[in-house]
This record gives C-alpha cells, structure tokens and sequence, in this order.
C-alpha cells in the first residue's frame, strides 16, 4: 500500500511483481509519469490480483481523475470483483486511515492462487 507517490510505487509493484504481491491498497496515487499507464495496458495482470483505490475528491495536490484513469484501466483489463474504489467526496490529500479494517479485510478476502504445493 501507499499514498501519493507510494500509491503509484504500489500499483508498479503489483504489475511488475505479481509473484510477490497478492494486491495492493492505492491511495491518491497516479500511474501517467513516465507513462506507465501504458506500460498497465500492455503488462494486463492477472484479475485476481486485488486492487484498492482510494481517493478524495478534494484532493488539491493529485487530482481525483488520476485514480478514475487508474480505475478505469483496472477495469478494461478485467478487475471486477477484485476491485475496490472508495471515491471520498469532500476528502484532501490524506491517508483515510478510518477504511484501513475495511481495505485489510477487502484484501485479506482475496488472496492469492499461485498453485502453492
């Protein structure tokens, strides 16, 4: 999981690491630098990898659109039940600490299926 800068960092691992990351809790974070939004598309994941946005729609310093195209990526490639989006309206630029038992559980109940022996 992480916040901002980490909230990208999150995402970037789970795509580039699914071998190590079951899913990943994104808040108020952006995948366009460096244009990875792309690099989302063409890598795809598997849809059982579970994904938790987080965004404040008074966010004044990474703007809300940024996890709608992060949702709306996830959601072309598939996620549907293992996707969470909790849009906050009124919320800035800060870690919502009060969904965390919410989130935890949201990915506690998607673990993941690597064929373990």
């Amino acid at each position: 999981s992480g916040h901002s800068r980490g909230a990208g960092l999150s995402i970037i691992a789970a795509f580039e690491r699914p071998d190590l990351f079951a899913g990943f809790c994104a808040q108020a974070g952006f995948v366009s630098v460096n244009e990875y939004d792309q690099r989302m598309r063409e890598i795809g994941l598997d849809t059982t990898t579970a994904a938790s946005l987080v965004h404040g729609d008074a966010d004044p310093d990474v703007g809300i659109e940024n996890s709608d195209q992060v949702a709306e990526i996830l959601t072309e490639l598939g996620w549907v039940a293992s996707l969470r989006y909790d849009r906050l309206p009124g919320a800035t630029h800060e870690w919502q600490s009060q969904l965390n038992p919410q989130i935890w559980k949201f990915l506690a109940d998607h673990p993941a299926d690597r064929g373990a022996p």
